[in-house]
């Protein structure tokens, strides 16, 4: 069984038919890991998505596919960063998982597992699993292996005591008078269909089903009475959750998957239900529900539970999924208990099993490593720094900024091994030649910094910091004449920056100790060493003086 790793829009596009095909055959599939959805997760954000997918050969179509994203966390008590793996979707789905064809289930399900032992993590969140036992095991048992352990944490709600790992689902029977029959207790029955008599009677109560016209009208609707029940609860946390709750109703709606009924007394509003459609698997999905919390009788979310049952049944549905928890109304509409599954396997150590980050992560690391070396959190840089290198030894901007805290703690020689490699990796680099040529100088090895600032100025002519080095090179070797034009080059050019002033202000300094040099012409960028030096320099230059394939040193 063959199995990689897919990345990117355009590739995730290209899945489309044996995604469907798949999702199609698996009968664990359900609405969260439909086309439709992850479409649409896919469409927003790319970031750190990926899809591990198996297949029996290379010309074989996919009959495993599980969709993940790879997150980078930093621990303040370790001082270090490493990564875990989460299901893709998870903040926006009560359901995650994977698609599988149930032949390949033996042999795909081990082989995404021991892909996933390959990879680099701390730890792997299996969260909101929607699959059987039989499955979970075949999946997890290759992650079982070293010096991991695992836990199965708890989702329940201790302000409510509602457990989110529950997830009560309706069977639904040929037609409503047998789900009233059946699926009630007589209480329940008797309640649901006198108000439902009542509201057919009256002709001031209506339900209406929102289509493309009014949709946008209704989700406001219920989002409205949604906010008003819980933004005490939610507190700050409110307006996200309910951008991404409308971002979803109204992707549903595009993909044609919405079903949003509303209950009206005359022209006001009484309450709003939204439910997702999965035809494949014959569904309907209730996912959100606000109602006028002033309004008893009648009861405005016992009728609009009772009317989309009605709808899914007359509609072919089988099912009718009140998603995770675990409330009592839920059961008392005739629900059954269906579990899902939460699984952490986390490495003892709490770093990265391979001891590397993914390579995914090395631009955030980078980016909140260099915020913290400009803050002077030096420990925090470093600690960044030292990862991004243990990752990719050739990574240019760590090697640039590891670099440069080497020579901010004079540790020259350090300095000259990093950009050293920096220059062999990027011969085009000029900042990286000029930096290299600077901790030469720092180590007085004039003729070897020499050559290197000269190189930075054959790129970069008009580098007036590359000037000024030069000068202050060639004076340190008594070469007074080069050293007086090297000088007048820099006062040549037009200062820029703070910076570049203080460096005419050196230059203009140092012109004056010099004894006037009659002929001293401007400083050409790129004029040439004696043939002695010359040699001397260029042997100095290409001595290897890093091995290839390891970082520089480690600093503590």
């Amino acid at each position: 069984m063959q199995t990689h790793l897919i990345e990117g829009r355009e590739a995730f596009k290209a899945l489309r038919s044996n995604w469907n095909e798949l999702y199609k055959k698996d009968p664990s599939a359900q609405y969260f890991l439909s086309w439709q959805w992850l479409s649409r997760l896919y469409n927003r954000n790319t970031a750190n998505l990926v899809i591990l997918a198996a297949r029996p050969s290379s010309s074989a179509p996919y009959v495993a596919l599980f969709p993940l994203r790879i997150r980078t966390r930093y621990s303040q008590t370790g001082n270090f960063y490493y990564n875990d793996i989460i299901m893709a979707g998870n903040f926006a789905a009560d359901y995650t998982g994977f698609l599988c064809d149930p032949e390949y289930d033996s042999a795909a399900l081990p082989a995404l597992g021991r892909h996933l032992a390959k990879m680099d993590w701390a730890q792997i969140l299996l969260e909101n699993l929607y699959c059987s036992e039989e499955r979970l095991a075949l999946l997890t048992g290759p992650l079982q292996q070293g010096a991991v352990r695992t836990s199965n944490p708890s989702r329940t709600n201790k302000r409510d005591n509602v457990n989110n790992l529950v997830c009560p689902v309706l069977e639904l029977p040929e037609t409503f008078d047998a789900y009233l029959d059946t699926c009630l207790s007589s209480n329940t029955r008797q309640k649901l269909r006198r108000f439902a008599r009542k509201v057919k009677a009256d002709p001031s109560y209506k339900f209406t089903i929102a289509t493309p016209e009014t949709v946008d009208r209704d989700i406001d609707i219920l989002m409205g009475f949604w906010h008003t029940k819980w933004a005490a609860r939610k507190g700050d946390k409110i307006d996200t959750l309910a951008t991404t709750s409308r971002h979803m109703l109204k992707a549903a709606s595009a993909a044609r998957t919405l079903f949003l009924p509303v209950l009206w007394h005359e022209d006001c509003p009484l309450g709003a239900l939204a439910s997702l459609m999965d035809p494949v698997r014959e569904a309907l999905l209730f996912a959100l529900a606000g109602r006028d919390e002033s309004w008893t009788t009648p009861p405005p979310g016992l009728l609009l539970h009772g009317f989309s049952i009605n709808w899914a049944i007359n509609n072919g549905f089988k099912t009718y999924d009140f998603l995770r928890g675990n409330e009592p109304y839920k059961y008392s509409l005739g629900a059954q208990d269906r579990r899902i599954h939460c699984q952490l396997i986390e490495t003892k150590s709490g770093r990265n099993r391979s001891g590397k980050l993914d390579k995914r992560s090395l631009p955030g690391v980078l980016k909140t490593t260099v915020r913290d070396y400009r803050s002077n959190r030096r420990q925090q840089a470093l600690a960044g720094l030292n990862q991004v290198l243990a990752t990719d030894p050739d990574h240019p901007q760590a090697l640039y900024y590891y670099g440069q805290h080497q020579m901010a703690e004079r540790d020259y020689k350090g300095a000259v091994q990093t950009f050293s490699r920096l220059t062999q990796n990027q011969p085009q680099n000029a900042l990286a030649w000029l930096r290299l040529g600077q901790c030469q100088y720092g180590q007085k090895d004039l003729i070897e910094a020499e050559v290197a600032v000269r190189h930075a100025l054959l790129l970069e002519p008009a580098n007036m910091a590359a000037r000024s080095q030069l000068a202050d090179t060639l004076l340190a070797m008594r070469h007074k004449q080069e050293a007086t034009a090297a000088y007048q080059s820099v006062l040549a050019l037009p200062p820029k920056t703070p910076a570049e002033h203080k460096l005419v202000q050196r230059a203009t300094t140092a012109l004056s100790r010099l004894r006037p040099v009659a002929t001293a012409p401007i400083l050409a960028a790129a004029s040439p060493l004696s043939p002695n030096r010359l040699q001397q320099a260029q042997t100095g230059l290409h001595k290897p003086i890093i091995k290839t394939g390891r970082p520089p040193t480690r600093l503590n």
